[in-house]
């Protein structure tokens, strides 16, 4: 365990939109594309983390400027490249979305091997995928949808922290298409920021949901997980570890949703809290 550590000192990953040719590099994402996302979403990220910031305080715009850089975010992901194979397996590499057109009509991968060839034998050029991915007409159908389904939790000093991991998207997804992405997502936007995108987020933030998406975001981690405080860290880890002894990590994720849409049957945390006293009161 490290303490005091800066983020980005790991979870930036060196080169990683660097792309060679012959031996060497000739251009950089990071610089021409990727920079001035995180530039225009840095201001939204630092207005949702302020004390006193309310869901009321976002416009319809910068909401959905924040699922756009969340759609761009997640494909920028090192782990993503093999839910890209997956996706062009699925799709095709010349696609409804993506590929190669003659006048109007899109043809399909067998008429096009070289291309198809070059994506699946070329990591670079699955990255180079990824990057158009949010940008197709597709992408923006599904930023539309999740707008409908925006649920922004904003947690006082006393909630239980949200972790960060180097692989925070908690989503569920039985259909996964280049126009159903996430389906529905969890995210931890800060400390004390929770953004759900599902029609069946419930009216209120319970423990119970986000210590489960914690250990989602705990579980998906390649590499780090970090936490402003490291007691609440360390009972993380623990509970990690009792969950891993009774061999249910694996049915974490799909417990955290579980968890949010039965919860989504209550009006209110009181009458949730209600139904609780009943069932489990001697």
């Amino acid at each position: 365990m490290l303490e005091d550590q800066k983020p980005d000192s790991k979870y930036f990953e060196k080169h990683l939109n660097n792309y060679k040719f012959d031996g060497e590099i000739k251009f950089s994402m990071e610089e021409t594309y990727f920079t001035p996302q995180d530039t225009r979403a840095a201001p939204l990220f630092a207005k949702m983390r302020e004390p006193g910031f309310t869901e009321n305080q976002l416009s319809a715009l910068e909401r959905f400027e924040v699922l756009g850089f969340l759609m761009s975010l997640y494909w920028r992901l090192p782990g993503t490249n093999n839910n890209a194979v997956e996706l062009m397996t699925k799709e095709g590499v010349s696609n409804r979305y993506i590929g190669v057109s003659v006048g109007d009509r899109r043809l399909t991968d067998d008429e096009v091997p070289e291309m198809r060839e070059n994506f699946f034998k070329d990591e670079q050029t699955q990255r180079l995928y990824k990057a158009t991915i949010p940008l197709t007409n597709g992408a923006m159908k599904e930023i539309y949808k999740l707008f409908g389904e925006w649920h922004l939790y904003v947690m006082n000093d006393t909630a239980e922290l949200s972790i960060l991991g180097d692989d925070p998207f908690i989503f569920w997804n039985e259909n996964f298409s280049l126009d159903q992405l996430f389906g529905e997502l969890i995210f931890p936007l800060a400390a004390n920021r929770l953004l759900i995108l599902s029609p069946k987020a419930p009216s209120y933030l319970d423990s119970s949901l986000t210590t489960m998406a914690n250990l989602s975001v705990f579980h998906q981690a390649r590499r780090y997980i970090s936490c402003r405080s490291k007691t609440h860290l360390l009972d993380l880890i623990a509970l990690y570890e009792k969950t891993r002894q009774l061999k249910q990590t694996d049915d974490i994720v799909r417990g955290t949703f579980q968890i949010l849409r039965g919860q989504s049957k209550f009006s209110n945390y009181e009458e949730y809290l209600a139904d609780l006293n009943r069932r489990f009161s001697p």
